[in-house]
């Protein structure tokens, strides 16, 4: 991002297809210097059932000046690392002061990172988290509960409530008429929709 603001980096914005069966494909090229690359993002209109990711990528390493191939390798870890990144980068600008608390719709991989990557710009003390899998809630949890934070499960009627921050981060689109409503937040609250939107109406 600082060498982007420096006119170093060619990074257009990123092109997505959608199929009729419901999925999406978003590819993502750029130029750094003497390196090229471009990840490759697919999302099926039917995720498969946990453990099974509900987000498959790949990213091509080229050299910039002869165009050989460097790497072809899984980048699953590297978009949710990402993402996680961009979403502290953004709270610590845009976010209320004093965040002590982060609400989260969904517990998934998203969920996890997040956890991590916000804790280390904000004294996050508690996580409040609604999810349909009391199994993914109850992994985030201990895993959260390890590093000294308190957990509440919440409903999703209560996501709005007794938060300045909410990450909404859910794996296929909500059934419709059952989405959140955007209508309904009063007061100043940060969300971070890194579900494109999906939990939303």
């Amino acid at each position: 991002f600082q060498a982007r603001a420096r006119g170093e980096v060619d990074m257009p914005t990123k092109m997505g297809v959608h199929s009729n069966a419901g999925s999406l494909q978003h590819a993502m090229p750029v130029v750094y210097g003497d390196l090229a690359a471009v990840k490759w993002v697919s999302i099926g209109s039917r995720p498969a059932p946990p453990p099974a990711p509900y987000l498959h990528a790949e990213l091509i390493l080229s050299d910039a000046a002869d165009g050989r191939t460097i790497a072809i390798m899984q980048a699953g870890w590297i978009t949710a690392i990402r993402t996680a990144a961009v979403s502290a980068i953004a709270a610590t600008r845009l976010a209320p002061p004093g965040l002590d608390t982060l609400t989260i719709l969904g517990a998934g991989l998203q969920a996890r990172v997040h956890v991590a990557a916000l804790r280390g710009v904000f004294p996050l003390r508690r996580l409040r988290v609604a999810s349909r899998r009391a199994a993914s809630v109850a992994a985030l949890a201990e895993a959260a509960e390890a590093e000294g934070l308190a957990v509440e499960a919440i409903g999703p009627e209560a996501l709005f409530r007794d938060t300045r921050l909410l990450l909404t981060a859910i794996s296929g689109k909500a059934p419709p008429g059952s989405g959140l409503d955007a209508h309904a937040i009063a007061g100043e609250i940060l969300v971070l929709a890194v579900d494109l939107g999906f939990s939303w109406d």
